[in-house]
C-alpha cells in the first residue's frame, strides 16, 4: 500500500487483521497514520514498513518505535530502525521469531538492561544498510536467542580487524548449536573487483577461527575486501562444518600473488563435507595437480557426490585437462565451473576449458558404469 491511500484505507482495517505491509513512508504525516492503526488492529502479527531515502531522522524513527511498542502479538517485523526500548519490548514477546532492520541507528544504551532474557524465540535476523557497529549492538541482545538465520551485509570496506572482532563477538554471543545460515559482509559485483597492492587488509585464517564454533551451519557466505586462506585453514573448516551445503568467500580485491589454497585442499571438502553442493573459493590450480592414485584414504577413493557448482574467481591454472580430470574424479556430479576474469589475467582463462571438458568426462564415466553393471 502506498502513502496516498493510507488514511483512506483505515476503514478497511479491523481487529482481525494480522498482516500489515505499508510503504513508502517519507514524511511525518505518513507516520501519523500508524496512531489509529494500533487501536484498530490489536492482533497484528506480521508488520513490514518500508521508508524512502528521505526519512532518516532519529526522532522520526522514535515515533515508529512507539508504534512497535504498542504491538503485543508480533511474530515478524521489518522496519528501518528501532530504539533500544522498542528492541527490549519485542525481545520480551514469546511469539517474536523474525527481525529485519534496514537502516539501524546506533543505540543509546544508557538505560538499565532488562532482567529477563530477550528474544527467546527469535530465529531470523537481517540487518541491511547498517554499520558493523550497529550490527554488534543488536547481536549483544541475542544471548538467549535460538537464532537460525543471520544475514548482516555490512560494508565490504570495513577494516579486517573490525570484522575479526565482530566474528569473535558473534561466536561469543549466539547459540553455536542453532545457527544454520551465516551471511556476513556485502558481496561485490565482479566488475567492481580490483587488484590490490597488498593482502594486509584481508581476512586470514586465524581471524575466521571464531566462526568455526558454529558446528551446525549449512550455509556460510562471507564477503570482505579479500581472504588470505590456505589448505590448513580449509582443513579446519571442513572438520568444523560437516553439515555445510553452501560455502562462499566473496572478495572485492585480488592480489597478483596466487592464492594459497590448492587443488589438494579440495580433498578435505570431499572427505569431510559430504553435503556441500555450492562452493565459491579462489585457489591455485597452477601448481602440480594431485595424482589420482594418491586420492585414497583408508583404502577408499575420495569422492563427493553433491558438489555441482564451483566458482573460482582469481584462480590461476596451467593444465586445464588435468584439472578437469581431477575435479571430475573427486566430484563426479560437478556440472558448472565459473571463473570471471579481465582480459589481462590470462593465467585464469583456461577455466573455460575445464567447464567444457566436464560434460564429456561425466558422459564417459556413465558409459563405463553402465557397461560394468551389464557385465555383472
Amino acid at each position: 500500500m502506498t502513502p496516498k491511500y493510507f488514511h483512506t484505507s483505515l476503514c478497511f482495517l479491523g481487529p482481525r487483521l494480522t498482516t500489515l505491509k505499508l510503504g513508502l513512508f517519507s514524511t511525518a504525516t505518513h507516520l501519523s497514520f500508524l496512531v489509529p492503526v494500533v487501536a484498530q488492529c490489536p492482533s497484528l502479527e506480521d508488520v513490514d514498513l518500508s521508508f524512502s531515502g528521505d526519512v532518516g531522522e532519529v526522532d522520526e524513527f522514535r515515533s515508529l518505535s512507539s508504534f512497535v511498542q504498542s504491538l503485543t502479538r508480533l511474530k515478524t517485523l521489518s522496519v528501518p530502525s528501532l530504539t533500544l526500548e522498542a528492541l527490549h519490548h519485542i525481545g520480551r514477546l514469546s511469539t517474536f521469531v523474525s527481525l529485519t532492520l534496514t537502516d539501524q541507528f546506533p543505540l543509546i544504551t544508557t538505560t538499565v538492561a532488562p532482567a529477563d532474557p530477550l528474544f527467546v524465540s527469535l530465529k531470523s535476523l537481517e540487518l541491511r544498510g547498517s554499520t558493523i557497529g550497529a550490527c554488534a549492538e543488536i547481536i549483544a541482545l541475542l544471548e538467549h536467542a535460538p537464532i537460525v538465520h543471520i544475514n548482516l551485509p555490512f560494508s565490504a570496506s570495513t577494516p579486517p580487524g573490525t570484522i575479526a572482532q565482530f566474528y569473535a563477538t558473534l561466536a561469543a554471543t549466539c547459540s553455536h548449536g542453532s545457527v544454520s545460515e551465516l551471511q556476513l559482509g556485502a558481496r561485490t559485483r565482479d566488475q567492481d573487483r580490483v587488484r590490490s597492492s597488498t593482502t594486509a587488509v584481508w581476512i586470514n585464517g586465524s581471524q575466521l577461527r571464531p566462526l568455526l564454533s558454529f558446528s551446525n551451519v549449512t550455509c556460510v557466505m562471507l564477503a570482505a575486501r579479500g581472504f588470505n586462506l590456505d589448505d590448513a585453514t580449509l582443513a579446519d573448516m571442513t572438520r568444523a562444518w560437516p553439515q555445510i551445503q553452501k560455502l562462499c568467500f566473496c572478495s572485492g580485491e585480488y592480489d597478483r600473488a596466487p592464492p594459497a589454497v590448492t587443488l589438494g585442499g579440495l580433498l578435505y571438502l570431499a572427505r569431510y563435507c559430504p553435503k556441500l553442493s555450492d562452493l565459491e573459493l579462489s585457489l591455485n590450480a597452477a601448481v602440480e595437480v594431485p595424482d589420482l592414485q594418491s586420492l585414497q584414504m583408508e583404502n577408499e577413493r575420495v569422492r563427493q557426490f553433491h558438489l555441482c557448482c564451483l566458482r573460482v574467481f582469481r584462480s590461476p591454472i596451467v593444465e586445464p585437462a588435468a584439472v578437469a580430470l581431477f575435479l571430475s574424479s573427486v566430484f563426479p556430479r560437478l556440472r558448472w565451473v565459473f571463473c570471471r576474469y579481465s582480459p589481462q589475467d590470462q593465467e585464469h582463462e583456461h577455466w573455460s576449458e575445464v567447464a567444457t571438458a566436464l560434460p564429456t568426462l561425466r558422459a564417459a564415466r556413465a558409459d563405463e558404469e553402465s557397461w560394468a553393471a551389464r557385465a555383472k
